[in-house]
């Protein structure tokens, strides 16, 4: 399921035709560099290394989101720690339009899977640590060893941003996508993307994180956009925008994915109006 905004946005959605003055502002990983890379749109050159090969790159991807997984199962069962304090923060800053009546409104399940991508990748519920860095900064001892690297891995150089989506090979699974609010390109493995016809140009929205030489897309959100990304660049879906400064100055230091998803959801959110759900299906296997 994604959603989708009659003016260019899906969710897994954003509408774009507001510019002003407040560049996008999001602050990419300070614990490893996030370099842009410069292969060519036929993607990533043979390395050796794991994911040269579709079968590869599918078996990376899945062991680590199963290292994923098996971190969100370790906390659903401690949820009484941080559940409650979490909800309290998501609601209060996202304030989502359905609450009082208005679209766009869509089912518990989606609601529940943008809550707990914050909720799991960036609530610093442990003396600043979100639930994934706790878990692999500090591991269960019934952990298994490959799970915890990969969970290192992926919190070392992982990020949410929007992206220019500026190729699709399918055949492959890799895609060309360039940060709107770095201007870095990324290389990426992301089947879901590069398979979803309309997906074609305009941006993407979500989390991508480099495990070894590959870039990949984890957790569960993808926000499409078809406007161009000249159109958002500036003060678009997810910034700290000029009006933040005076009704919301907190706003600033929310993160770029809270305020991306309250531009789209919430009561007060810029791009709400146009915010929309559209089903997407697609199986690799």
């Amino acid at each position: 399921m994604d959603i989708s905004t009659n003016n260019g946005t899906e969710m897994t959605g954003i509408a774009s035709t507001h510019t002003s003055s407040t560049a996008c502002q999001r602050i990419p990983p300070d614990s490893r560099p996030v370099p842009p890379h410069t292969t060519s749109p036929t993607m990533r050159p043979a390395t050796g290394e794991p994911g040269d090969s579709l079968e590869e790159r599918r078996k990376l991807l899945d062991d680590v989101t199963h290292s994923i997984d098996a971190a969100a199962d370790y906390w659903a069962t401690r949820k009484e720690e941080f559940l409650w304090l979490a909800g309290e923060l998501y609601l209060g800053f996202v304030d989502p339009a359905m609450f009082y009546g208005e679209e766009p409104f869509f089912e518990q399940d989606m609601f529940n899977l943008l809550f707990t991508e914050w909720t799991l990748f960036e609530f610093p519920f442990y003396k600043g640590l979100t639930p994934l860095q706790e878990y692999a900064a500090h591991p269960p001892v019934d952990a298994s060893p490959q799970d915890v690297r990969w969970m290192r891995e992926v919190m070392d150089a992982q990020f949410f941003s929007r992206f220019e989506i500026r190729h699709k090979e399918p055949a492959s699974g890799m895609t060309t996508l360039v940060d709107v609010c770095t201007s870095k390109r990324y290389d990426v493995f992301d089947e879901v993307l590069c398979n979803v016809d309309r997906w074609k140009s305009g941006t993407i929205a979500m989390r991508i994180a480099r495990v070894g030489d590959l870039w990949l897309h984890v957790g569960k959100v993808h926000l499409y956009d078809r406007a161009e990304a000249h159109f958002t660049a500036v003060d678009g879906p997810g910034a700290f925008h000029p009006e933040d400064r005076i009704n919301k100055p907190w706003a600033e230091q929310a993160g770029f994915y809270l305020r991306l998803i309250r531009d789209l959801i919430g009561l007060d959110g810029r791009y709400r109006a146009t915010t929309k759900l559209v089903s997407t299906e697609w199986s690799d296997r």
